[in-house]
């Protein structure tokens, strides 16, 4: 249940006259793909989370999304500590304490998380470089866009792997964290990603030997995520293999896999 857009966690909470209410019926949980771990230790889980499942509760379902899967997995209260998009892939990590949630929530925010993602993208780019583009909420809900003044500082580094005339294998390493950064940066650009219709990316590509690709989300992956482990401050790297459909197309188009 929601009051007010946000969910209600403690059932004691009294209601005021005049409050709102929203109230959603679960999505089955077979009906999403279940996440992979990566990495399980006593202070964090690291997952693989599969594209259409969200990080955290929706108003469509407090079930069927990975925070919820990874506190039934270990049996207790989970903290997030970072999000991926719903239809992201990747590397996801939980923290299994407050202490380690924290940590890492700092880590995060202070930009020492070093992440890189792999992605789709249709149009033209240099083969490497910076987007250096300040972000700020679109008028549309749901979307940002580039600041013509003002904004949230947001920059993205890359380099393309690969190209087949305007698709792109792109490597993107955020070097700071705004939501859909990466996907506003290269729609920005003049190379949104492939899938991405909510930034007007096309919806299929034609393959070298015949016939399309058609994508069912925004082709980007969470490949890789190094951080200093939140109990021993030692480095800690952990790589999500690509998901199915990138390989599909990384194999039809000849591009080394990156992972």
């Amino acid at each position: 249940m929601w009051v007010r857009g946000k969910r209600v966690t403690r059932l004691s909470r009294l209601v005021a006259a005049g409050e709102t209410f929203s109230m959603a019926v679960e999505a089955k949980a077979a009906d999403l793909a279940d996440p992979t771990i990566l990495f399980e230790d006593e202070w964090l889980l690291a997952l693989d989370k599969p594209a259409g499942l969200p990080s955290q509760g929706t108003l469509a379902s407090a079930e069927a999304n990975a925070i919820a899967w990874a506190q039934r997995h270990v049996g207790r209260e989970v903290f997030s500590v970072h999000r991926l998009d719903a239809g992201t892939t990747g590397v996801m990590i939980v923290a299994k304490g407050p202490g380690a949630a924290t940590t890492l929530a700092a880590a995060f925010r202070e930009g020492t998380v070093a992440k890189r993602y792999l992605a789709i993208g249709s149009g033209r780019l240099a083969s490497s470089g910076s987007i250096d583009a300040p972000l700020r909420r679109s008028p549309t809900p749901g979307r940002w866009q580039v600041a013509a003044s003002g904004g949230l500082p947001a920059r993205t580094d890359y380099e393309l792997l690969g190209s087949n005339g305007s698709t792109l294998f792109i490597s993107a390493e955020p070097q700071t964290g705004r939501t859909h950064q990466i996907r506003v940066h290269f729609a920005h650009a003049g190379a949104p990603l492939l899938g991405d219709r909510r930034y007007r990316g096309p919806t299929s590509v034609q393959l070298p030997a015949g016939g399309s690709f058609v994508a069912q989300r925004a082709m980007l992956h969470a490949s890789r995520l190094r951080v200093a482990h939140p109990g021993t401050g030692a480095p800690l790297e952990i790589v999500a293999p690509l998901p199915a459909d990138f390989r599909e197309l990384v194999s039809a188009f000849g591009w080394p896999d990156p992972t």
